[in-house]
């Protein structure tokens, strides 16, 4: 090991963790990622399967799933998966069973699309409505349907139809995970008084930490190897990494070793039921052949 990969090394980044009843081996985490690899029907696919696996190829990694969809009423997004019918657990089952015999952990976020869902969509699966906490549509910036419709706000009856699908879908996924709940984001908020919560404004993430401590807190949000081991060594916190996990299947031995990245391609984030940018990026050699993810050559 170079000695710049053992100063890289050398940080909480890389501290095992207990994180409920599971111990990381590490604090380098896959980031929930939208990635419309699912059928039509919101089934994982083998394409799927196969994007876990990879990024589960460091023993004692923590996986968190893309968002899935918790009922058909809360979808609206072509290509998302689902836990809501049988046919998605199993599929989710052979994922989890996989990933566990790489020896990494793998967590499920739900979802409840609220104004971000496409009403058309919703229309097509079922008639559905297309509702949100607030009649607060995506705004013309939004890269997502800009400009949207205006959503009908939720009942109270209907927020608490939500709450049960959430408890559903957990119980679907064999224990509770994380939890896309919408309607506590605090931009958005507008809701009835019985739902409104004060948010910390300013505080950046040192007011959740305070609150969450001292369970393990999971930070996201544009990262690479210098920064994650700071704020690792700093405040203990699990850092998850979007953009570069897609790019690198092995992104964990990347940073520990202090190994170049592969470049992420943007334009291949969300094409639809394609391996190309999604499973097609390349092992660091020595490690993948380690490994038997590739074969030698």
């Amino acid at each position: 090991m170079s000695s710049n990969a053992a100063a890289a090394a050398d940080t909480a980044l890389f501290n095992p963790i207990r994180v409920g009843n599971i111990t990381l081996s590490h604090r380098v985490a896959l980031a929930p990622l939208t990635r419309c690899r699912n059928t039509a029907e919101h089934v994982p696919t083998d394409l799927t399967l196969e994007h876990y696996v990879q990024r589960a190829s460091t023993p004692g990694t923590l996986l968190i799933t893309e968002a899935t969809i918790v009922h058909p009423k809360a979808g609206g997004w072509a290509h998302a998966p689902g836990i809501y019918n049988e046919e998605q657990v199993q599929a989710w089952k052979k994922i989890v069973e996989a990933v566990h015999a790489r020896g990494s952990h793998i967590f499920l976020q739900l979802w409840a699309l609220g104004r971000s869902a496409d009403p058309a969509l919703l229309t097509s699966e079922g008639n559905y409505p297309y509702v949100a906490p607030s009649p607060i549509g995506l705004s013309e910036e939004s890269e997502h349907m800009p400009g949207g419709p205006t959503p009908r706000p939720l009942t109270i009856p209907e927020i608490r139809e939500y709450v049960t699908w959430f408890g559903d879908a957990a119980l679907r996924a064999a224990h509770p995970s994380l939890a896309y709940l919408h309607f506590i984001e605090p931009r958005m908020d507008g809701s009835g008084d019985a739902f409104i919560s004060e948010s910390s404004a300013g505080s950046g993430n040192d007011f959740a930490r305070k609150i969450w401590a001292p369970r393990p807190f999971v930070s996201a949000g544009g990262y690479d190897g210098k920064t994650a081991r700071y704020v690792a060594d700093r405040y203990g916190d699990i850092i998850a990494f979007g953009r570069h996990f897609i790019a690198n299947p092995d992104l964990p031995r990347r940073i520990k070793d202090d190994m170049e990245y592969n470049r992420y391609d943007r334009s291949t984030f969300y094409s639809v039921l394609e391996p190309k940018g999604y499973t097609d990026y390349p092992f660091a050699a020595v490690e993948a052949v380690r490994e038997g993810l590739v074969a030698a050559s």
